[in-house]
């Protein structure tokens, strides 16, 4: 089959210039409670050395819920190098209030040309993290009264302003909030660095400036030196636009858990060979408790669990359970370098050895030699053998 290239030549001419206007314009903030709509004129200016007609103003649908277009009667022409009022944008905020966040779009003779037209909250949105089942809820569940236990939540600002965070106050004894960290990302961006932001130590700045698409992250610990019962607190943010309160609630008993066995002995195993024990906790405690997760205090990859289907509930009081079996994969840390013997020889490979030998095949046997070797002493080293 035989293929045909046509090449079609253009011309494109680049317009020196654009349309000018003021962003605080068409950016408009929805505040609590009932307000007066907000008709703001659209000044544009046009900086092309020619003149620019505007055909028509057109808003996105999901704009048209809180704006529309006002005093556009018709072609609107802006002479070169001069400014002109084009359209009113009225703004009735409606209730529950969304973030809106586009475009309103402009035909002329040269182009479309796109105003952004923003509406915003200035509320922060809470995103509370693992083990809290609940992401509006600092839900600590059942706490031993002489532990302590710590949650990380974040706060997100999707408005399209910076917002300060004046202060960051807790309400309820033996509870504690501590900043953590700034960075830029969303809700995705955030739970994937959940075990980071769990570990990293506290800020000590005082007060925040957020800019758009960035959060804070916080912790909150809870000392439960208290009597049994149900715990209730709240964490409370602060903006110049709201108070941002979380609920924060635990269930505080006497007891305590205990593992059986006591120390978990693993079978003998090899890189290939996973070998795996029970879990059993034993729970003095007289309410459920519910396992959250197990993981080793090394962060070493070769340990890891599975839960048990059937224990899905938690924890049963004053009584064993048996939770999930530990497992250790010697494999996971060494990957293709478990083993440094001479590696199997594959049918449609070329043999290198033959009857008669070549001059250049010992440089290769002591190269890979030398280099087997290396590996072996730097797994030997890592392991801490003798």
């Amino acid at each position: 089959m035989n293929l045909s290239k046509l090449e079609v030549p253009y011309h494109a001419e680049v317009l020196q210039g654009y349309l000018g206007f003021d962003h605080t314009a068409t950016l408009f903030h929805i505040r609590d409670g009932p307000v007066d709509p907000v008709n703001r004129p659209i000044f544009i200016t046009n900086a092309f050395n020619f003149a620019v007609r505007i055909h028509d103003v057109v808003l996105p649908d999901e704009a048209k819920t809180m704006f529309s277009v006002q005093k556009f009667s018709g072609p609107v022409l802006i002479p070169p190098r001069e400014s002109r009022i084009v359209f009113s944008l009225l703004f009735r905020p409606v209730r529950p209030s969304i973030h809106i966040d586009g475009n309103v779009l402009l035909i002329t003779n040269a182009s479309k040309f796109h105003l952004p037209v923003r509406a915003y909250t200035g509320y922060l949105e809470p995103l509370v993290l693992s083990p809290s089942l609940k992401e509006h809820l600092l839900d600590f569940g059942l706490c031993s009264s002489t532990d302590f236990s710590s949650i990380v939540f974040i706060v997100l600002n999707n408005n399209p302003i910076e917002l300060e965070i004046k202060s960051w106050l807790v309400t309820g004894d033996s509870l504690s909030v501590e900043l953590l960290r700034t960075d830029r990302g969303n809700r995705t961006a955030a739970l994937g660095r959940s075990r980071e932001l769990h570990n990293i130590s506290a800020s000590q700045h005082k007060t925040v400036i957020l800019s758009s698409g960035y959060y804070a992250a916080f912790r909150v610990t809870l000392e439960a030196h208290a009597v049994e019962g149900l715990y209730d607190g709240a964490v409370h943010i602060t903006t110049d636009y709201q108070i941002l309160t979380i609920p924060v609630m635990a269930v505080i008993a006497v007891g305590k858990l205990n593992s059986h066995p006591e120390h978990i002995i693993l079978p003998p195993s090899f890189p290939g060979k996973i070998v795996h024990q029970s879990l059993i906790i034993q729970s003095s405690f007289t309410q459920r408790a519910r396992l959250h997760h197990i993981r080793s205090l090394t962060e070493d990859v070769r340990f890891y669990y599975k839960k048990l289907r059937h224990n899905r509930d938690g924890l049963e009081p004053r009584r064993k359970s048996k939770v999930a079996n530990i497992y250790f994969d010697a494999g996971l840390q060494c990957g293709d370098r478990c083993y440094v013997g001479l590696p199997f020889v594959l049918k449609s490979e070329a043999r290198p050895h033959g009857l008669v030998l070549q001059e250049d095949v010992w440089d290769a046997d002591v190269d890979l030699h030398q280099k087997l070797l290396g590996r072996w002493r730097e797994l030997k080293d890592r392991s801490g053998h003798q």
